[in-house]
């Protein structure tokens, strides 16, 4: 899942604007010398015209070192954040991934001369005791003031294997040099006939440069029999996708050759199907209540669990009724939260698909802003986590696709996905009885402030802090007892199994929804001790 800053590049209906260059500015220009700035060399014979259809790149002063920054999450192979990962960029001081996994390394620089710095990014953390890395490549770009979907899936390291392989020219048999290569776990099929659809278990596919001899190598691979699409993408030539490709435990799976065949401009792209989103409203500092290691797991746990629930991670898509227009932005996320939208779509494969332009627009669903450029062909989905995200403003979310010719030669793309998908945060919920760590006699009455447009709330008991574990999904997520209700307090109703122990310390959180069910916010997770 990425991250969204402000951004202010205007898009019609159909195409982008000749002054939207962010992305494009060395997107083709450091896939050509993409080999020279990852120490792998160039020569070899390789073609250094993509495709040999004579593409040229908008030329950018590279006379002045650019200073930027990377941007991005760390999950596991169910989706879920890892809290507390150590992220490392070649150069540059390893930083921590915070709540709901997000990281950010500052000030990374591009030289004189340089129009981006492509490198490995990797990181690693423990899990139940147990070592657990990943890594993945990301381009920073000059004149990007961010690289900010640089997305790291972790597995259980000893367990790792790797796809290897080679990238060439079909007509020539000569190697594409900086050609970037794509894996991801899937395609699966989701729903039931005649709507069904397709979506990778991964937030964002792995993927690694082809070098000077056109060898590509994508490592940290966690194992699946017979289940990785790996597809290439290289400007002015068509993708080729292999599937079933198997990754053995600790064992490189060679041979995995991909060769590709030039393809003219002017190929329509078809329009984007599937198109929903929803928003998850919820506390950056959760509770005082547990100890400092679990304090920021917990509402992780909280949010997997409804994302779980809505399908999300597997794509059984929301509701995606709209709601009323609202006109207005005064404020961004209450203080203490963050509101995260998160947009899926449907995966297709299409042979000239460069990735993904996710558009955002407030005051009317005909004027879209470019949030975030996807390069990523196996890309389904994208989360939005921009700070100026405000309660009850409707934003509306779609999606255009970019090939690999006429996108990186005119800036053109394809149709915007109609209709838009409508969110509209809900704020802060926050929690007023019992107390925090109060000693409650009998059944507990529990309370909460009323959130503007929330219908339902639900409230959950836990008897242990809910950490989230990356190895088996929820975890300790499970609770012992759960109601819901369309006021603001509700009274504890256990039994059995339930019931609450003497001395014992419980969690409890609430969790509102509107009534659409797009929309969520989940309150801190406080604590009780019964007496």
């Amino acid at each position: 899942m990425g991250s969204s800053n402000a951004r202010s590049e205007s898009l019609g209906l159909g195409r982008l604007k000749v002054g939207k260059l962010r992305s494009i500015l060395g997107l083709a220009t450091a896939i050509s010398i993409a080999a020279l700035q990852v120490g792998c060399g160039g020569g070899g014979g390789s073609s250094a015209s993509p495709g040999g259809g004579g593409l040229s790149w908008p030329a950018v002063d590279t006379t002045k070192a650019y200073t930027s920054s990377i941007l991005g999450t760390v999950t596991d192979g169910n989706g879920g954040a890892i809290v507390g990962a150590t992220v490392t960029f070649p150069g540059y001081a390893p930083v921590s991934t915070s709540q709901f996994g997000l990281f950010q390394i500052p000030n990374v620089v591009v030289p004189v001369g340089q129009v981006s710095v492509i490198g490995s990014i990797t990181a690693a953390a423990t899990v139940n005791g147990k070592p657990w890395s990943g890594q993945n490549t990301v381009t920073v770009l000059r004149t990007n003031a961010s690289a900010d979907n640089s997305q790291i899936t972790l597995s259980l390291t000893s367990s790792q294997g790797s796809i290897t392989g080679t990238v060439t020219d079909s007509s020539t048999h000569k190697a594409i040099v900086g050609a970037q290569v794509f894996a991801a776990d899937g395609p699966y099929t989701g729903g039931t006939a005649p709507s069904t659809y397709q979506y990778f278990s991964v937030s964002a596919a792995y993927s690694a440069y082809t070098n000077s001899s056109g060898s590509y190598q994508l490592a940290a691979l966690p194992p699946i029999t017979k289940n990785y699409t790996v597809t290439v993408t290289a400007p002015g030539y068509k993708n080729q996708i292999l599937s079933n490709i198997v990754v053995a435990s600790g064992k490189a799976t060679t041979g995995v050759n991909l060769s590709l065949q030039s393809i003219p401009a002017g190929v329509q792209l078809p329009a984007v199907t599937g198109l929903t989103a929803t928003t998850i409203t919820a506390p950056v500092l959760p509770t005082r209540a547990a100890s400092s290691s679990n304090v920021v797991t917990g509402v992780e746990a909280i949010k997997y669990s409804l994302l779980k629930r809505l399908g999300v991670l597997s794509h059984t898509g929301f509701n995606p009724n709209s709601v009323a227009v609202k006109r207005s932005i005064t404020r961004g996320a209450p203080s203490g939260s963050e509101i995260e939208s998160i947009v899926i779509w449907d995966y297709t494969p299409i042979t000239n698909l460069l990735g993904y332009d996710i558009l955002r627009s407030t005051t009317a669903i005909n004027k879209f802003t470019s949030i975030a450029v996807v390069t990523d062909p196996l890309g389904d989905r994208y989360a939005d986590d921009d700070i100026a995200l405000t309660p009850d403003t409707t934003y509306y979310y779609s999606v255009a696709r970019l090939d690999t010719v006429d996108y990186i030669k005119n800036l053109d793309e394809g149709v915007v996905a109609t209709p838009p998908a409508a969110v509209s945060p809900l704020g802060a919920l926050n929690l007023s009885a019992p107390a925090a760590g109060a000693t409650v006699a009998g059944a507990p009455a529990f309370g909460w402030a009323a959130v503007n447009r929330a219908a339902t709330y639900t409230v959950y008991v836990y008897n242990q802090f809910p950490t989230y574990q990356a190895d088996i999904g929820e975890g300790s997520a499970v609770p012992i007892w759960s109601a819901s209700t369309s006021g603001t307090t509700l009274q504890y109703a256990g039994t059995g199994p339930a019931a609450l122990q003497s001395g014992s310390t419980y969690y409890w959180v609430v969790l509102a929804q509107d009534s659409v069910v797009t929309d969520f916010s989940i309150s801190p997770i406080q604590s009780f001790i019964a007496q």
